[in-house]
């Protein structure tokens, strides 16, 4: 079991999470489970005797844009980059048997011509059917056309959209909001608890729908040629800008006008949790989520079974035969000896 010591701890400061020092336990052999973005809602079932879950995630990065054509560069690719989703391994006491829902949140679609925004990253989570939550890796904000989406946040709040009338954040699970001017807005990121906002006026994407029931964890589909969000509750891209990111609370949008790039989601680890790693993926894409057993009951001594009255008389007679053969062998091998 992991000790959770005040000592060993150190903070991250951007966040105010805790890191726990050392590495995370190993996963005990045979028991690891790795899921990948298939766009469904999947299920891992805690075994009977686990008293630990190691968890490894990362949400999904949010799509590419592609420029106006007059700005392409000798390679024929000017993109804007969508935020990468947030990589995390934390560890949870466990005590099983129960089923926990599985959700690896998808890259965001990307522009399909230029000037449309890109789709936001779903985040990836584990929780159970009831929706309590144990984890939380937030997806990245989908590009614009004139800038990066963000990378996803090590808080538990959504990221805002760009601009004096950028969608805010989601806060407390929520989902982000979208830009509110005219149209061409991108669709806010879902939080755990809440749809992301469908942007306003025309050629605008839809927001990411809610991850806990009666929610689908579905990304918002972008409009027009904006890239759709992501599985894990990215928001649509729209006319030039980036969808909100997917996490524990969704990202908003910016301004359809301005070509922002969206928001990222929020990232949330459960107070029972211990923390080892959180940090930006390393790599751009899907998300991904590793489960695996890091601690188990040990096997109990076997009980001898109690012995009733009559039984513990037959043990008894054995006992005083098995005496009396030893006594009779002895006074044989003493009569022999006085020959």
């Amino acid at each position: 079991m992991v000790a959770i010591v005040a000592g060993l701890a150190c903070v991250l400061g951007l966040s105010g999470a805790t890191l726990w020092a050392g590495g995370p336990p190993d996963c005990i052999p045979g028991t690891l489970v790795n899921y990948a973005a298939t766009g469904t809602i999947a299920q891992f079932d805690v075994p009977a005797n686990a008293t630990e879950l190691r968890v490894e995630m990362t949400g999904g990065s949010g799509g590419n844009s592609l420029t106006d054509f007059s700005e392409l560069s000798p390679d024929g690719q000017v993109n804007f980059l969508g935020g990468r989703g947030v990589h995390v391994i934390s560890v949870f006491e466990v005590a099983g048997p129960f089923a926990l829902n599985v959700v690896a949140g998808a890259e965001g679609g990307e522009s399909g011509d230029p000037g449309f925004g890109a789709g936001g990253g779903g985040g990836s989570f584990l929780f159970t059917p009831a929706g309590e939550l144990y984890l939380a890796a937030a997806g990245g904000g989908g590009a614009g056309l004139t800038q990066n989406g963000q990378d996803g946040n090590f808080s538990p709040d959504g990221g805002a959209g760009p601009g004096p009338t950028g969608g805010a954040g989601g806060t407390n699970g929520l989902g982000g909001g979208a830009g509110g001017e005219k149209g061409g807005n991108a669709g806010g990121g879902a939080g755990f608890l809440g749809d992301g906002g469908d942007g306003a006026g025309f050629a605008s994407g839809f927001g990411g729908h809610r991850i806990s029931s009666p929610g689908d964890a579905a990304g918002g589909a972008g409009s027009v040629s904006g890239g759709d969000g992501g599985f894990g509750g990215g928001g649509g891209g729209a006319g030039p800008s980036g969808g909100g990111g997917g996490g524990y609370s969704g990202g908003g949008t910016g301004l359809g006008k301005e070509g922002d790039g969206g928001g990222a989601g929020g990232t949330f680890v459960a107070a029972s949790g211990a923390t080892f790693l959180m940090e930006p993926s390393a790599i751009p894409g899907d998300g991904t989520v590793a489960i695996c057993v890091s601690e188990q009951q040990q096997g109990e001594p076997a009980e001898v079974p109690a012995l009733s009255p009559l039984g513990l008389g037959a043990l008894a007679a054995l006992l005083a035969l098995v005496a009396l053969a030893r006594m009779v062998a002895q006074r044989r091998r003493d009569l022999r000896a006085q020959r």
